[in-house]
């Protein structure tokens, strides 16, 4: 989703003008006065935009550090820093200023010195915060580290997606898994054409929820009852489309003996990445709309 920017409206024109440097650094932001229009619920917009966005950029000012709205846009992103165990808040100062408690001890880029440099600096923390390859979720009393990774080869392209489910500190212990799934035939030339377009995330985006819904139709878990690492074939066909995907599961219980069997709910682990995965996915522009357009058309 996107970045949520957090100012006062007294700081409009420089926000406008960061916004815009990195839109052409192709970030997808959000700026209310962008986002909101006539009639629109503004409490229920910007919570929904908080809740749903990656990163919050809080531009440092004398007017933001003063403001109440400001103040709660923080407060949101301190507690889900709090709740989520990572990086939400990244501070930029646009002119000295008393900055607030729990923002003393960030790293912050500087815009009041070098607009440029301080720019390069805010691009390079948010790919660290909205990679589309790899990210941390929360699933029930557990934590999914997960990366994804793209093979091409002859006839084929392989997705791979490996995680390591991290249990409750008290149960410790970790899954170690991966799945590869086999995209094959006109897949695979679609995949191409979004590749020469610069849209392949486009194409995992496709492949990462098909899998995901057709685990989800399944409610497909594996038993794990010992270390011995489990390797399972599955083939799954997704009814809307029609598409039969044949994919590859590796699992292995490592830590603590618990005494009792472990259920890996790969439905769950699989629709929280691809919901993680499309949440980073920025909008598209006029030009690749069209371009995405033509590809569907073309290998519907």
């Amino acid at each position: 989703m996107p970045v949520f920017i957090s100012y006062s409206h007294v700081d409009k024109d420089i926000v406008d003008k960061i916004a815009k440097a990195l839109v052409k650094e192709r970030i997808n932001i959000w700026v209310d006065r962008w986002e909101l229009n006539i009639g629109d619920s503004i409490v229920q917009k910007v919570q929904a935009a908080l809740g749903d966005s990656d990163a919050l950029l809080v531009i440092l000012s004398k007017a933001s550090v003063e403001s109440e709205w400001c103040k709660k846009e923080l407060n949101v992103g301190l507690i889900r820093e709090i709740e989520e165990k990572k990086t939400v808040l990244l501070p930029v100062l646009i002119e000295k200023c008393e900055r607030p408690l729990f923002l003393k001890d960030k790293y912050y880029a500087d815009l009041s010195t070098d607009f440029d440099e301080g720019i390069r600096k805010i691009v390079e923390s948010v790919a660290r915060v909205i990679s589309t390859e790899k990210g941390r979720n929360s699933i029930m009393n557990s934590l999914i580290d997960w990366g994804i990774s793209v093979e091409i080869q002859p006839d084929a392209y392989l997705l791979s997606i490996t995680f390591v489910q991290h249990s409750p500190p008290a149960d410790g212990y970790s899954i170690v898994g991966s799945i590869s799934v086999r995209i094959e035939g006109k897949d695979k030339e679609k995949y191409e054409a979004y590749c020469t377009e610069n849209l392949e995330w486009m194409a995992r985006r496709f492949h990462l929820e098909l899998l995901a819904g057709a685990t989800q139709e399944m409610k497909y878990s594996i038993l794990l009852k010992d270390s011995t690492p489990v390797v399972s074939v599955v083939e799954i066909k997704d009814k809307s489309s029609e598409k039969r995907l044949v994919f590859t599961i590796k699992l292995q219980w490592l830590g603590t003996e618990t005494g009792r069997d472990v259920v890996v709910h790969l439905d769950g682990i699989l629709d929280g990445i691809a919901k993680s995965n499309a949440k980073r996915n920025r909008k598209l522009s006029k030009e690749e709309t069209e371009a995405v357009y033509k590809i569907m058309k073309r290998y519907v």
